[in-house]
């Protein structure tokens, strides 16, 4: 894994996005929690496929989960 964030804030075009448990791993993928946008969740499909700049969302807890268990330099591996 490459950085892991607690709070990270959307890209510069929707800077009032925020997604909780932020991993990143292999050039820019991810997950993140689900995105919340001036206090309100989003509507959202959960660990289906990337669609947050190649984020992968998860749900908040879940999230978490990977944010804890995975120290940066970890290795990742992902299979469909």
């Amino acid at each position: 894994m490459q950085s892991k964030s607690e709070l990270a804030y959307s890209a510069t075009d929707y800077p009032s996005i925020t997604m909780q448990s932020m991993t990143r791993f292999n050039g820019g993928i991810g997950f993140h929690g689900i995105p919340v946008k001036n206090g309100e969740r989003l509507d959202t499909p959960l660990g289906q496929r990337p669609v947050s700049a190649g984020y992968i969302r998860l749900d908040d807890a879940d999230a978490k989960i990977v944010f804890d268990m995975l120290p940066v330099g970890a290795d990742v591996i992902v299979q469909a």
